[in-house]
């Protein structure tokens, strides 16, 4: 049987099961190996889920139902942290927290446009500059270039940050009219 969830495939034997004000979903595969996902009622979020080896990861939301943290096996500290930051005047912001091996976090942060699409992500480097990507889109909404990683010195901002004159952009879509495919737009 083959049960489709938020666009995964999971092949197996499914039961869903309600216990405690939860809604559980349990696929028992081969070999009888057994992995449950256990889902907030209300919004059918998942706030747990059990792997075949019997290691538990559980997931945080807001009141709003967005991600807040990640806590995977073993470790105490979230693994993942989520802020969101929406304003009508400034960009929003996603910032995403990863923990280090020595308990630190790294900081990136995605920053989006009035019509909430990703337009830049800075990534923390270990010197506390950043790597920053922008995304470009065209008068029909549609990605129309996204730049190469390039290196800031300054921390990690909710400002956009211009790419560099002469900082080629990566293809990320269809060719520009009369250029070969494959050739990196304003190369040259």
């Amino acid at each position: 049987m083959l049960l489709k969830k938020d666009h995964k495939t999971v092949e197996g034997l499914f039961r869903q099961f309600e216990k405690a004000g939860e809604k559980a979903y349990k696929v028992k595969r081969r070999l009888s190996f057994t992995a449950t996902t256990v889902n907030d009622p209300v919004r059918d979020l998942s706030t747990s889920s059990t792997d075949a080896g019997g290691f538990v990861t559980k997931e945080q939301f807001d009141a709003l139902g967005r991600l807040t943290s990640v806590l995977k096996p073993g470790i105490s500290a979230p693994s993942l942290k989520y802020t969101y930051s929406i304003s009508n005047s400034a960009p929003s912001v996603v910032d995403t927290y990863t923990l280090n091996f020595n308990g630190t976090y790294r900081l990136s942060e995605t920053l989006y446009d009035a019509m909430l699409r990703s337009r830049e992500v800075q990534n923390q480097t270990p010197d506390n500059g950043r790597d920053i990507t922008d995304t470009i889109y065209n008068t029909d909404g549609w990605v129309s270039e996204t730049t190469n990683p390039y290196f800031n010195s300054d921390a990690v901002s909710p400002t956009y940050v211009q790419a560099p004159a002469g900082d080629p952009p990566s293809p990320s879509g269809p060719p520009a009219a009369g250029q070969p495919a494959g050739e990196t737009l304003g190369a040259g």
